[in-house]
């Protein structure tokens, strides 16, 4: 494995992570309620404040560790 396979390779997974935050942020931003929906569903003590504290954490870490 040479360089430029590596920098091909972290090239694109740096633009499927930003494309990830990219969408998590627009449904957590236009599709907050439907969303929020999905997570009572899944988690039974999901309340609005611990939806919003556990993805604007989880956005933020995301985006520490696609910042290069």
């Amino acid at each position: 494995m040479n360089i430029k396979t590596l920098r091909n390779f972290f090239g694109y997974c740096t633009l499927i992570g930003y494309g990830v935050l990219l969408i998590w942020s627009i449904i957590f931003r236009f599709a907050h309620d439907w969303h929020l929906g999905i997570a009572k569903l899944w988690f039974a003590s999901s309340t609005v404040e611990a939806y919003d504290l556990v993805n604007l954490a989880s956005i933020a870490l995301t985006t520490i560790g696609t910042a290069e």
